[in-house]
């Protein structure tokens, strides 16, 4: 039986081309940084690495670190400069889960923070666990500011006010095999986010993700036109894929003027408010033509929303292939705005929707070929969590091959003998 909360990833990531350094928590600064005479401290590390370069990170506990803080190169000899192509990797030869930043750095309440001219950098393996910004120091597990950085096969699971992860102004990031839970909101809606993408990005690309137990977002695209510091304030050509988001707070994926994406595989359950919600608060403008596609979103919860919910001009967005079983019943709670170029069809659930204008029960002239089923029709068990699709399920080969995953959740392929599925798996 696949399971719908475990997977075998598999990454395979080209190493960095130039010399391996070791740091180590028994190593000395004043060492050589070799595999026999390893660093002892991240931050004293950083004017040592030339760009191309690998950082293996022996087993042990360590103070977080900052890099461009200050805006001259770190190659400088500023510990707090900039740092370009360098790959922070946990020891593959260590227990997994034993890397571990349990302290902030210096400067800021984040273990790992890459500010903007931080550029090519990847971390890998990486566990922040601890202390790292207990209410009410608000701070972030990781954040990166950069171009072209990958954040692979890390662990946020410490005491935050903030947010797990925090990308901002950051382009082509690649966030890919994480786990992000427990980051805490300090009853304040604006923190409590697994992962939080803002302001001015683009080509983010987050995959194969497990976000869940977070006091409020699980994952939040923000365009946030004044914190951005110039037009357009918008998220933009992002791809979130095959995550598995739940048992956060308030909503699975929240976006504020985001624009372009693909929004695909994802199993997005227990939320607490609604499933996936795309809307204009402070960005420079609509989420508009996005595709929405091979997505799971229930909620069981008797206080949770709709699956979908789209407001503020959300228009010329692409619904297909999803199962849409909202807390309330309703697949759908839309806007008047935002029915402009709407594509909706081929899904299955509720066949329920809700007008965000009144509250009030609408009618639909879209879905005309979707299936209306109760998640007992539709899943093996999903009281006890797992959602993929019975042998009975009214999901299986009722969808269409139109912008159909090639693979679904765990990497299995579609079709399968010419059928597609509706929902993140193929059976």
């Amino acid at each position: 039986m696949k399971q719908t909360a475990t997977r075998t990833l598999g990454l395979t990531v080209n190493p960095a081309a130039g010399p391996t350094y070791y740091v180590s928590p028994s190593g000395s600064d004043a060492a050589a940084g070799s595999a026999a005479a390893p660093w002892k401290t991240l931050q004293a590390s950083l004017p040592k690495l030339p760009v191309g370069s690998t950082l293996v990170l022996r087993a042990g506990n360590y103070a977080g670190f900052v890099a461009g803080w200050d805006s001259q190169a770190a190659s400088t000899g500023d510990v707090y400069g900039t740092i370009s192509g360098v790959t922070f990797q946990a020891d593959p030869q260590a227990a997994p889960g034993s890397i571990i930043i349990n302290a902030p750095n210096n400067k800021t309440r984040v273990a790992v923070d890459l500010e903007p001219g931080c550029n090519t950098i990847t971390l890998r393996g990486i566990k922040v666990a601890g202390s790292i910004a207990p209410y009410p120091n608000k701070g972030s597990g990781m954040k990166v500011c950069g171009s072209n950085c990958q954040v692979l096969d890390c662990t946020i699971a410490a005491t935050i006010y903030g947010f797990g992860l925090m990308a901002t102004e950051a382009s082509n990031l690649l966030v890919q095999g994480c786990s992000i839970s427990g980051v805490g909101n300090g009853g304040n809606a604006d923190y409590g986010h697994g992962i939080y993408v803002a302001d001015n990005t683009t080509g983010t690309i987050l995959r194969s993700n497990t976000i869940f137990n977070n006091a409020y977002i699980g994952i939040h695209l923000n365009g946030d036109l004044e914190d951005s510091g110039a037009p357009p304030g918008l998220v933009q050509n992002a791809q979130i894929l095959a995550n598995l988001i739940y048992g956060n707070g308030q909503n699975g994926i929240n976006g504020d003027g985001v624009q372009g994406a693909l929004i695909a595989n994802n199993l997005i359950y227990s939320f607490a408010n609604y499933g996936i919600c795309l809307y204009q608060s402070d960005a420079g403008g609509p989420s508009k033509n996005n595709t929405i596609v091979n997505n799971t979103v229930v909620s069981a919860l008797v206080n949770a929303g709709a699956a979908l919910r789209l407001l503020n001009a959300a228009t010329g967005n692409t619904v297909l292939n999803n199962i849409l079983l909202g807390g309330d019943g309703n697949a759908y709670r839309i806007a008047a705005d935002s029915l402009a170029g709407l594509v909706s069809d081929y899904n299955a659930g509720s066949s329920k929707y809700q007008s965000d204008d009144t509250g009030s029960a609408m009618t639909w002239s879209l879905d005309r070929h979707s299936v209306a089923a109760l998640a007992a029709q539709l899943f093996v068990d999903s009281a006890g969590g797992n959602y993929q699709l019975s042998t009975t399920s009214p999901a299986l080969g009722t969808g269409t091959a139109t912008l159909a995953q090639p693979t679904d959740l765990l990497g299995n392929p579609r079709p399968v003998n010419g059928r597609y599925d509706i929902g993140c798996y193929s059976d």
